[in-house]
């Protein structure tokens, strides 16, 4: 945009956004020369000055010689008043050279420029009061002082806001998802839609009164309201407060688990152990084939696999005055909780003494029997631990709750 001033030896430079004003002024006096973006700059008699261009207007004008400021246009005067709109028209300013064209203002807004005088504001809201003024710009740029003002109401009735909606009510509950209804807000000219909060994050606008909110994590609390917005645009208030807990389990982001009665795999130790009855092998070799195993899960695992990390156990297990009672444990990985286990290990198994008390069945002295399948990241995934009998004629026991503990390769 083109920035013009009341005098002709004046300039603006634009640097990277940033204005610099400038001028010159011949006269015997200090003048302000006025910049068509609003721009005031005070010139000293007989210099040239540059600045911000936010100096404060002096009462003298630089100008062209004989060139002045236009007078103020009359007060404006509302003709026809509707439910949203206003017609306005004034009396002329006067000019030494002649009028340019008129900036009306709704308040401290500027809403048009006009070169007659008459404008019509529209896209007003109804029963509403208006405040209007008007200034006129001459053919050199100059802007003159304001006009009266005239205040003015819309006809019909103030628009007013819509009523809350109703507390959404759960449908559908999901791992990932939750169904949401409310009753219908009023309003004096209508509902247009609703604004769906999940917590205080905007998370849908919907016309009716029903969304399904989906990516939501299992297991996991979360808190709906739901706004209603007019046909003018206006938002009512919050509806009620619904919280509502996802189906599964939450998820777990732990690397150490503790073996369960019940077959859960615990992020937390129990405050004391207590045993799990492993049952005898019958007299068969089950070496490296789980037969009626002890199973213990976790799901819905998140984790990012640490590299040059393994798989780490210690099992506490006892099998009483028997020696030779061989336990064997297989620590499986599913890495997306879709039933297929990517990575299956299986470490070789552990003789008991003839000396009844836990002895410790631990990965790092075993090792590794077999493995297939490669490991990658958790994301929803299943962790499982089978223990079983390989050999012997006898049940033996695996200590639970506290003191067997694994150790996963996950961060």
């Amino acid at each position: 945009m083109t920035v013009t001033a009341n005098s002709p030896t004046a300039t603006v430079f634009d640097k990277n956004g940033t204005k610099t004003y400038a001028a010159h002024n011949y006269g015997a006096e200090e003048c302000s020369v006025l910049f068509s973006d609003g721009g005031v700059l005070n010139v000293p008699a007989k210099s040239t000055a540059s600045g911000a261009g936010d100096d404060t207007e002096l009462g003298t004008l630089c100008g062209t010689p004989g060139d002045d400021r236009p007078g103020a246009p009359g007060t404006p005067v509302a003709g026809d008043i509707t439910d949203d709109t206003v017609e306005l028209t004034w009396e002329a300013a006067t000019d030494d050279l002649g009028i340019k064209d008129y900036d009306v203002y709704r308040g401290d807004d500027k809403v048009a420029t006009v070169d007659g005088t008459t404008y019509t504001d529209t896209g007003l809201a109804s029963g509403t009061e208006y405040t209007y003024s008007v200034r006129a710009r001459d053919t050199s740029s100059q802007v003159g002082p304001p006009s009266g003002t005239v205040t003015v109401t819309t006809t019909g009735t103030r628009d007013q806001p819509p009523g809350a909606p109703g507390t959404p009510v759960a449908g559908e509950v999901t791992s990932t998802s939750v169904e949401l209804t409310w009753e219908a807000a009023t309003d004096d000219k209508g509902v247009k839609d609703y604004d769906v909060y999940r917590g205080a994050t905007k998370v849908a606008t919907v016309t009716g009164t029903t969304h399904t909110d989906t990516g939501l994590t299992a297991g996991t609390e979360y808190s709906y309201s739901v706004k209603a917005r007019d046909t003018a645009g206006r938002t009512g208030p919050p509806s009620g407060t619904l919280k509502v807990t996802t189906a599964g389990n939450p998820p777990v982001t732990a690397d150490t688990f503790y073996p369960r009665s019940g077959g859960a795999l615990a992020t937390e130790a129990a405050a004391t152990g207590s045993s799990d009855t492993i049952p005898s092998a019958g007299g068969t070799n089950n070496d490296g084939t789980p037969k009626n195993p002890l199973v213990y899960e976790v799901e819905n695992v998140n984790g990012t696999l640490k590299p040059g990390s393994s798989t780490a156990f210690t099992f506490k297990v006892d099998a009483g005055g028997s020696v030779g009672y061989a336990q064997q444990a297989r620590v499986s990985y599913d890495l997306t909780g879709d039933g297929t286990f990517e990575r299956v290990e299986t470490f070789r198994y552990f003789a008991t003494d003839p000396v009844p008390g836990w002895e410790d069945y631990s990965s790092a002295r075993q090792g590794l029997h077999s493995a297939s399948g490669t490991l990658g990241d958790l994301d929803g995934g299943t962790v499982r631990v089978e223990v079983w009998s390989a050999l012997g004629n006898g049940p033996s026991a695996l200590q639970v709750g506290a003191g067997s503990v694994l150790t996963i390769p996950f961060a």
